[in-house]
């Protein structure tokens, strides 16, 4: 869900120039969110605050519907009692400031998310050095910048 049209077209733009190719569902509404929650089944709900329509029953209605489906929290400012709330709800959260990392954290979401459902200890052991790699990259490039992982 996102309202911002500009960081709309900016999160579909950087997805599909680093290979991400998805279909994005923009919902600015309650209605239209769940339209498309019960039309589809999401990989990944990017989740931002949306004006029209309270975040944490959004939240609470995916975790209904899919009891697995991983969500990052977009964010403009976050405080320890937002961390709080949504600490066992999600599986990352971003700041409206770190966008560009948004690409990387959905690498690192997707790659937990095979690493689950893999059965191949191989395929397991290759999935496991490429997040580890790439917790490793993101560790270096968001110190000091507002991003939470919850693997």
């Amino acid at each position: 869900m996102e309202e911002s049209k500009s960081d709309q077209t900016f999160i579909k733009g950087d997805l599909f120039r680093n290979g991400i190719f998805a279909n994005i569902a923009c919902c600015d509404t309650k209605e239209a969110y769940l339209r498309y929650l019960h039309c589809f089944k999401p990989d990944i709900l990017l989740l931002n605050n949306v004006s029209s329509f309270d975040n944490m029953e959004a939240l609470q209605i995916a975790n209904s519907i899919y009891k697995n489906i991983p969500i990052i929290y977009i964010t403009k400012t976050v405080s320890d009692e937002l961390l709080k709330t949504l600490l066992n709800r999600i599986q990352a959260l971003i700041t409206k400031d770190c966008l560009e990392e948004l690409v990387t954290l959905i690498q690192i979401i997707w790659l937990n998310v095979l690493l689950k459902s893999e059965k191949e200890n191989c395929k397991m052991t290759i999935l496991n050095k490429r997040l580890n790699s790439l917790k490793y990259q993101v560790s270096l490039h968001i110190e000091n910048k507002k991003v939470f992982i919850n693997l």
